[in-house]
């Protein structure tokens, strides 16, 4: 284990409900979070040795170490075991000290990780029962403490003993005699790496991605509850409960490819046939320029589709020295936090306090005139879906919120006196109308004329202060 490049590290990020446990997100050595797609080739070159993770642990930004599980690239899988609540679980207790491989305490001393190394198995997900098992998609966080054994094949552990208390057979009813897909490796992998596409906040989405991984049995279960956690309003009991209640119809694990195409995602398997696709004959671009006209027009075949691009440009890293002094610390916990690009809550942020600025600063273009533009600034992001894009707004745009808030009550105060301002003014006019006629009957237009001055004016309509006038987000 010390010299496989399985080790990464970990941060400690506070749960906004402050009931819950911190979350535990993972980061590469070089500093930048672990997201997207797991246990590609892409991934594992940048997951480091023990030694070099040590190093970076040293300095003190991170809490702790950690190792990925998955593929190792030669035939075999790191595998993990995580027994949660031994101290209040007796059957969890008595099954710790029987756990093969490398065996330690987990970090909050209340339950067991075991590591071991061999054949692929199907993941145990959260649930009640304080069991989970996984050979890849996840890492166990690694402390050292109590650690005892060798590293070894688990899979008959965890298939023969963990498996059963796990998931326990159920009375059989209709939803359970369905079917089950028979998914291979590729599949469980596209169908990962397509929910990772998609958040899973959204309940309704989460429920629909739910119901149709519920036909895949345990296998979509472990799918769905991995993805579930990725959400900071994960709660296993709801999700175990939800579960058990889904009764799919007319739906299975294809209609999670079809809403992750929606959000953007492009389904690997398609790339490839595309990569094998023999190139176009000589002097096909001839006719690139050529209106298609009709299929018969084409001699009956209509030309291939052809994927729009989807290649960006490269982006420079973003800079904080951008930033005013007093924002790059909020920009930076905002930007880990979320595990968002600084962009986002950086450009939102610098807007917002244009808009506080407002008309108090103005710009003379020119040096012997008084012609005085007030600039107004303009920003926007733009990202893939499920990058976080509105959930950065929405963290930077509280200090807007606030303040439109005290200008919507200060302006609800405002109209409240003008209505009775406006009451008092309708009824001084009706009195000076009474006195503009004697004075008239008198014959003393002079004075008919002052009551007329005097009359009651109409108050000024007060107008409210806007930080925020629209919403411009386009879906």
């Amino acid at each position: 284990m010390r010299q496989a490049r399985r080790w990464l590290l970990w941060k400690a990020i506070p749960h906004k409900d402050p009931s819950k446990k911190p979350r535990k997100v993972p980061f590469y050595c070089d500093g930048s979070p672990r997201q997207g797609a797991l246990d590609t080739e892409q991934d594992r070159g940048r997951l480091t040795d023990l030694d070099t993770a040590q190093a970076v642990l040293a300095d003190g930004s991170y809490t702790g170490l950690g190792f990925a599980l998955g593929p190792d690239g030669d035939g075999n899988h790191w595998q993990g075991i995580d027994l949660d609540g031994t101290d209040q679980r007796p059957n969890l207790a008595a099954l710790a000290a029987r756990l093969p491989g490398y065996v330690e305490r987990s970090p909050s001393g209340k339950g067991f990780h075991a590591i071991g190394c061999g054949r692929a198995f199907k993941s145990l997900g959260s649930n009640s029962t304080g069991i989970e098992a996984y050979a890849g998609g996840r890492y166990f966080t690694v402390t050292g403490s109590e650690g005892h054994g060798d590293l070894e094949d688990i899979a008959e552990f965890v298939t023969g003993t963990l498996a059963p208390m796990h998931s326990p057979p159920r009375p059989k009813t209709e939803a359970s005699e369905r079917p089950c897909v028979d998914t291979q490796d590729a599949v469980i992998r596209d169908l990962r790496s397509a929910l990772a596409s998609m958040r899973s906040d959204d309940r309704d989405l989460w429920v629909r991605m739910g119901l149709s991984l519920k036909t895949m049995g345990d296998q979509g279960r472990a799918l769905w509850m991995e993805w579930s956690q990725s959400s900071e309003k994960f709660d296993p009991s709801d999700a175990a409960r939800a579960w058990e209640s889904f009764r799919p119809e007319s739906t299975d694990h294809r209609a999670v490819f079809a809403e992750a195409t929606r959000h953007g995602w492009t389904n690997p398997a398609k790339r490839k046939h595309r990569a094998e696709e023999p190139p176009p004959p000589p002097g096909a671009d001839d006719y690139a320029d050529v209106d298609m006209g009709t299929k018969q027009d084409c001699g009956g075949e209509w030309p291939k589709l052809e994927p729009l691009p989807t290649a960006l440009s490269p982006v420079a890293p973003f800079d904080y020295d951008l930033l005013p002094d007093a924002f790059r610390a909020w920009i930076r916990d905002i930007s880990e936090r979320m595990q968002c690009p600084p962009d986002y809550p950086a450009v939102s942020a610098v807007v917002c306090l244009s808009a506080v600025v407002g008309r108090q600063i103005g710009v003379r273009p020119k040096c012997k005139d008084d012609w005085t533009v007030v600039p107004n600034l303009w920003g926007s992001i733009i990202g893939r879906p499920s990058l976080l894009k509105t959930p950065a707004l929405q963290e930077t745009l509280k200090g807007i919120d606030g303040l439109e808030a005290a200008a919507r009550k200060q302006f609800e105060d405002e109209e409240r006196h003008y209505k009775a301002d406006l009451l008092v003014a309708e009824a001084e006019v009706r009195e000076s109308k009474t006195e503009i006629a004697k004075a008239l009957k008198a014959k003393d237009k002079d004075k008919a004329h002052q009551y007329a001055l005097d009359a009651g004016r109409e108050p000024e309509t007060p107008v409210r202060r806007r930080y925020r006038t629209h919403d411009a987000t386009v879906e």
